[in-house]
């Protein structure tokens, strides 16, 4: 008898251990109902609509949308799902992203829209690195932060209904996979889409609101530019917005284009005068045949540099003539000048000069250096006149004087 209730007692804790086994619960949903604070009375996985797992009971989907529940969570305390890979939290009051979030990095989808996350973290497509699809609908955004540009993954991007006034730069052309992109209602953004022929053209672009600079053709296939009306194309596009290239050049439509002729030596020189020809023909050529009546033997670049080299080897030389006057008459001018004199009298050196062209010259050249003892003179002339009247030297009247009282 004794053996028959110790066999009913064995048999009895077999099926409480057996009971008990069959009620345990994946970690995952464990952790989701105690952040939820659900009852744990089920298995998530495969009776909870706002959960999907895998084959090995790890949550790879949840789904929830704060007005069906009643609770107020601290997503603080968000719990971490080691293998999710889209993740729905809509109207729960968030206003930051939790750390067990950033931290997913399997994460593929993530929308959190209608909540209060204003800005987005430096490092948030950093620390996702698989990201496909972000939906940030009203959430109140005002900046995107310039790590998204890093994101080659991302496929569709949702900023609709916020307060964003400027994207980053080169925005387009860092969002190689980008395929959606949704911009509705940011009335204060200034877009300008301009996206690389080496890139694929985005599907669909959602700019209902957006004040649209330019389109550079190829950038998106269809654009959704007017509410609950059919999206435009891209070469309806191209018609409707001006170009991006062309808006970075200074405009120039009051221009009024004169001759499309290449450029000549003849046309440089003609656009100097100032002068803008008619757009008439004949005018044009009368234009050109009398505007420089020396444009031809002018426009030859040869005959300028023998003019430039010619001019150069004059002054040269009168540069030496000067210099050896100068050394040869040098005691003669030191004569000449006393300080503390306040008349100015004309350089006296006719004569001296003089004999100085006639040892350095000849005869048959007697009158060129004439010319020259002329112009030396007045060179030297002024000269001395220009450092008197600032006060560097002066003359002394009676040093001047010979024996006959007359000056020299």
């Amino acid at each position: 008898m004794e053996a028959f209730k110790l066999i009913l007692l064995l048999i009895n804790l077999i099926v409480v251990f057996s009971q008990s086994l069959s009620q345990s619960y994946p970690e995952d949903c464990v952790n989701l109902y105690n952040f939820l604070k659900t009852p744990l009375d089920r298995n998530c996985c495969t009776s909870d609509p706002m959960v999907i797992c895998d084959n090995e009971n790890y949550i790879t989907a949840f789904v929830i949308k704060g007005e069906f529940v009643d609770a107020q969570f601290n997503f603080f305390y968000f719990p971490p799902l080691g293998r999710i890979k889209v993740l729905r939290l809509t109207r729960c009051g968030m206003e930051n992203i939790p750390e067990t979030i950033l931290g997913s990095s399997t994460l593929e989808t993530l929308e959190l829209t209608d909540n209060n996350i204003k800005v987005l973290p430096n490092n948030f497509f950093n620390r996702l690195p698989n990201l496909k699809e972000l939906r940030l609908t009203r959430c109140g955004m005002e900046n995107i932060p310039e790590t998204i540009l890093g994101s080659s993954t991302l496929e569709t991007l949702e900023l609709t209904d916020n307060n964003i006034k400027v994207l980053p730069n080169n925005f387009f052309n860092r969002l190689p996979n980008l395929k959606e992109l949704n911009l509705n209602n940011n009335v204060d953004l200034n877009l300008s889409i301009n996206r690389s022929s080496t890139l694929n053209s985005i599907e669909e672009c959602y700019i209902i609101n957006v004040n649209v600079n330019c389109y550079e053709p190829g950038s998106c296939k269809n654009l959704f530019i007017t509410d609950g009306a059919e999206p435009i194309t891209d070469a309806q596009a191209k018609l409707k917005y001006k170009s991006c290239i062309i808006n970075t050049i200074p405009d120039v439509t009051n221009t009024t284009v004169v001759n499309t002729t290449p450029l000549t030596n003849e046309s440089i020189y003609q656009n100097g005068n100032k002068k803008i020809p008619s757009s008439n023909t004949d005018s044009s050529s009368n234009y050109n045949s009398n505007a420089n009546p020396n444009a031809n033997s002018n426009s030859n670049p040869n005959n300028s540099i023998y003019i430039k080299v010619g001019i150069t080897l004059a002054v040269i030389g009168l540069a030496l003539i000067t210099a050896v006057l100068f050394i040869k008459y040098k005691k003669t001018l030191n004569s000449k000048y006393r300080i503390k004199v306040k008349l100015i009298y004309p350089i006296p050196l006719g004569s001296e000069i003089g004999s100085a062209f006639a040892l350095l010259g000849c005869p048959t050249v007697l009158s060129a250096l004439t010319f020259l003892e002329r112009l030396v003179l007045n060179l030297l002339n002024n000269i001395c006149c220009l450092l008197q009247t600032t006060g560097m030297i002066s003359f002394n009247r009676a040093a001047d004087r010979n024996k006959n009282g007359d000056f020299e």
